[in-house]
C-alpha cells in the first residue's frame, strides 16, 4: 500500500468513527473535527507530492503549517475532555487570536487601497475590533503561541519525527532568508526522512479523536514505527 493509500485509509477510518459517535458530542465538536481531518490530508497530500518532485523547502513550509495545525487541533480536543464550557472557551481563544491576527494584517495593508475604497476597509476593520472584543469579555488569557503548543504536544527532543526543533528547523522554509537561498542554511539539513513526517503529522491530527472516544491507537503507531524501520 502506497503512501497516499494509507493516508486515505486513516481519513476514511477517522471520519466514520465521528460519524458513528457524532450522537454523543456536539456540531461544534464533529466541525471542527471533520474540517481540521480535512484540512491536514490536504496539507499531507500536498507536501508529498513537492516531496516527489524534489521540491523539499517547499513541503517543510507546508510540513510547518499541517503541524500547527494538529497542534492547535489537539489543544482544542483537550479541552473537549475537561467539558464542554472549557471546548468552548478554548474555540474562543483560538477565534479571538485568529481576528487578532486579521485585524493586524488589514491594518498594515489598508493604506494600498485608492481613496474610495479605504473607508471600507476602515469600517471592515471597526466591525472585527467589535467582535474582537465580545470575545475578549468572554475569554481570560491568551491562546499559547505555535511553538508553545507544538513543544507541549510533539515533546522536547529534537532527534525525534516530533522535537519542538522541527518548528525551528522548518522556521527557514517557511521564512527563507540568504542563507536559504544561497544552500548555507545548516539548520535545513537535519530533518529526517520528510514524506515520513508528513504522514506522522496527518496521524497527530487523528490521535485526539481517538483519544476522545478512547479508542486503541496501537495499529497506526505499529505503521508509524514500521515506516521508520523501512527508511
Amino acid at each position: 500500500m502506497c503512501i497516499f493509500e494509507k493516508i486515505n485509509k486513516r481519513y476514511d477510518d477517522a471520519i466514520d468513527v465521528l460519524v458513528k459517535n457524532k450522537h454523543l458530542t456536539s456540531n461544534d465538536y464533529y466541525n471542527i473535527c471533520t474540517s481540521a481531518l480535512k484540512l491536514s490530508k490536504s496539507y499531507c497530500e500536498s507536501s508529498l507530492m513537492l516531496l516527489e518532485n524534489e521540491h523539499e523547502l517547499p513541503a517543510m513550509a507546508l510540513l510547518r503549517i499541517q503541524a500547527e495545525l494538529g497542534a492547535k487541533f489537539t489543544w482544542i480536543i483537550e479541552g473537549k475532555k475537561k467539558g464542554e464550557e472549557e471546548f468552548t472557551h478554548r474555540l474562543d481563544k483560538w477565534k479571538h487570536k485568529t481576528l487578532q491576527e486579521w485585524i493586524r494584517l488589514q491594518k498594515d495593508s489598508v493604506g494600498i487601497f485608492p481613496p474610495d475604497k479605504k473607508g471600507d476597509e476602515e469600517k471592515k476593520i471597526k466591525e472585527k475590533e467589535n467582535c474582537l472584543k465580545k470575545l475578549k469579555d468572554r475569554t481570560k488569557g491568551n491562546m499559547p503561541n505555535d511553538r508553545d503548543l507544538i513543544q507541549s504536544m510533539y515533546g522536547t527532543d529534537e532527534k525525534v519525527l516530533h522535537g519542538a526543533g522541527m518548528y525551528r528547523q522548518f522556521h527557514f522554509a517557511v521564512h527563507p532568508d540568504l542563507r536559504t537561498i544561497l544552500n548555507e542554511n545548516d539548520e535545513c539539513d537535519i530533518t529526517p526522512n520528510l514524506k515520513i513526517h508528513s504522514f506522522v503529522n496527518f496521524i497527530w491530527t487523528i490521535k485526539p479523536i481517538y483519544e476522545y472516544f478512547d479508542l486503541s491507537l496501537d495499529d497506526m503507531t505499529s505503521e508509524v514505527v514500521n515506516m521508520v524501520k523501512v527508511n
